[in-house]
């Protein structure tokens, strides 16, 4: 099943700072991390209900970067909502609270 993908503006802002990240470190990470971040959201995209989830919330660790996505389903209207990029190297008392 293939959904359509809406990035709700917390996950754009997160997304941003984490691309702003690896530019800084270089050229070639910030491309790698675009293209991983691009399977990730295509994964998602074609599998939807993939578990794991919590609390009706779905969760897609990235295998690379250390950061998870955290999106739920509308499965009405056969759309994804991105929520979070949530950078797992940081205090986990930030996780966002969906």
């Amino acid at each position: 099943m293939k959904c359509k993908v809406i990035v709700l503006v917390r996950a754009r802002n997160e997304t941003k700072v984490a691309k702003e990240f690896y530019k800084n470190k270089s050229i070639e990470l910030l491309k790698y991390f675009k293209e991983e971040l691009n399977k990730a959201l295509n994964f998602i995209q074609q599998n939807p209900t993939t578990p794991p989830i919590e609390n009706g919330i779905h969760f897609y660790i990235m295998p690379i970067f250390p950061y998870i996505i955290h999106y739920s389903l509308d499965i009405g209207k056969n759309i994804v909502y991105i929520y979070s990029l949530f950078n797992t190297h940081q205090n986990p008392i930030k996780k966002p609270k969906l």
